[in-house]
């Protein structure tokens, strides 16, 4: 059965093949033959390639300010990740030119617990881990709460790709892409933890809906 979020070729109208999947904006598309698909593949490069060149030929300054277009990117959740006694939702943000593969991005979120200078996290603490594949390379961001409705967290950065992760030094917090994130996070944290009564697995179970942001 297929994976593709379509059902009919955009190309001949028919029925999409098992054999003929490719992906596109973080999703499976399908088409009904692998020749449709490759003529797919070459046109959305072609058109990706064009933005992209047109976007820089344009991102020069405008009264001294960097031009840089906003693209949406894809977000997903990758469940949930137990430290000890620590949970952590977990989310991977995608580029539509290169999606991360999400066993080896929830690898490399566990694996920085395993590093011998990973932080203590408190006991029975809560926050959330992304995976972000950037323009520069691919970030591992760590929040968690702390009394007084305090985020804290590290930074960590990796060439693109690799998914070996070293502390930020520097005033980095978050790119507009990660705060989406963190803005969701907070109205859950305050929603379902800030109440009268505190709900820890209702605030798990608030995540951010896959889609395109």
């Amino acid at each position: 059965m297929t994976q593709a979020i379509n059902t009919i070729c955009p190309w001949s109208g028919g029925e999409v093949s098992d054999t003929s999947l490719t992906t596109y904006e973080g999703y499976t598309v399908g088409f009904c033959n692998t020749g449709c698909r490759d003529k797919f593949e070459k046109a959305s490069a072609a058109f990706d390639e064009a933005i992209r060149t047109h976007e820089k030929s344009i991102s020069q300054s405008f009264d001294g300010y960097p031009v840089e277009p906003y693209r949406p990117r894809q977000y997903r959740s990758g469940g949930l990740l137990e430290v000890g006694t620590a949970r952590f939702k977990t989310y991977l943000i995608d580029r539509a030119e290169a999606p991360l593969a999400e066993e080896d991005a929830l690898a490399a979120m566990a694996a920085f617990f395993d590093q011998p200078n990973a932080p203590v996290v408190p006991d029975h603490a809560l926050g959330h881990i992304m995976v972000h594949r950037g323009e520069g390379g691919d970030w591992l961001l760590v929040h968690w709460w702390t009394p007084g409705g305090i985020m804290a967290g590290h930074l960590l950065q990796s060439a693109c790709g690799a998914l070996t992760f070293h502390l930020v030094a520097g005033p980095v917090i978050a790119c507009v892409w990660e705060q989406i994130v963190v803005e969701h996070e907070r109205r859950a944290w305050v929603r379902h933890m800030m109440a009268a009564k505190p709900d820890p697995e209702g605030f798990l179970a608030d995540q951010l809906t896959k889609g395109s942001y």
